[in-house]
């Protein structure tokens, strides 16, 4: 029975559920290791530069089972697991899924009718149930990061049109884009300038000072989404985006602000 007792009001988010994936060298992992007390699952093997908690590289899904068993064990209340990247980890489930359909298939892309790719969502949603734990028993928060990719998305309202989207299988990428609390694409701010080409042709110059910026809302050329009201564009900082999150659950945020000493008039004579 239900009670006065049972009813939840106001704002309780809980630990966030977020996916970064963006374009190559932009500084995923960097900013996944600025959040509280990460804790790493390392499935590339390149987070040699980051100053970061993490074990040795999972190279087959066994080793990451076990790995999340043990910070599972080690991680707390308000602290964060980060799994660097999802698209890898998946490749790491293909693998189990094709060894599961016998040593006849070198890869799941020779399992027929697509019926490997159907199987491992499977593992993909065994995945995220084993996740969950973190969020629901311990608290914690979980980042996961991604690669980009390039695809047609074929929109029934309109034409089709090229979209970055994360690097994965279709039906994989909806089942974790459905699950994250906020989707983030990461890239660098590019303006196109036109310029003239002769013979009254122009060409588009991309045109870029090296801003590293986080996406939190869907747009025609990439795929993004947040539950926290946040600003549609933020600096790919971790500050950026806590003070932003903060905000929206009404707390006190401190904002700096560069004050300008004014000179002092002097008269001469």
């Amino acid at each position: 029975m239900y009670d006065l007792t049972n009813i939840i009001d106001g704002k309780n988010p809980g630990p966030f559920r977020i996916i970064l994936y963006g374009t190559d060298g932009i500084g995923k992992s960097t900013w996944a290791a600025e959040s509280p007390s990460p804790m790493f699952i390392d499935t590339e093997g390149r987070l040699g530069h980051i100053d970061c908690k993490r074990l040795h590289r999972a190279e087959t899904l066994d080793q990451v089972y076990q790995q999340l068993e043990f910070w599972f064990e080690q991680i707390g209340t308000g602290e964060t697991l980060v799994i660097d990247s999802l698209d890898w980890l998946e490749g790491l489930i293909h693998k189990a899924v094709t060894e599961e359909f016998g040593e006849k298939y070198k890869s799941i892309a020779e399992i027929p009718y697509a019926n490997g790719y159907k199987f491992s969502l499977d593992y993909h949603r065994d995945m995220i149930n084993t996740l969950n734990a973190f969020t629901d028993e311990k608290k914690s928060n979980l980042i996961l990061t991604a690669h980009a990719q390039v695809k047609r998305f074929e929109d029934p309202m309109r034409e089709s049109y090229d979209q970055y989207r994360l690097a994965m299988h279709e039906k994989a990428a909806q089942l974790w884009t459905q699950w994250a609390d906020c989707v983030f694409f990461a890239t660098f701010k590019t303006f196109v300038k036109k310029e003239e080409a002769g013979f009254n042709k122009q060409t588009n110059k991309a045109i870029g000072e090296g801003s590293r910026v986080l996406y939190t809302e869907e747009r025609p050329s990439f795929d993004a989404k947040n539950s926290y009201s946040l600003p549609f564009e933020l600096s790919l900082e971790w500050s950026a985006f806590y003070k932003c999150y903060r905000a929206w659950l009404g707390e006190e945020v401190e904002v700096k602000t560069t004050k300008t000493k004014k000179k002092k008039e002097t008269k001469n004579g």
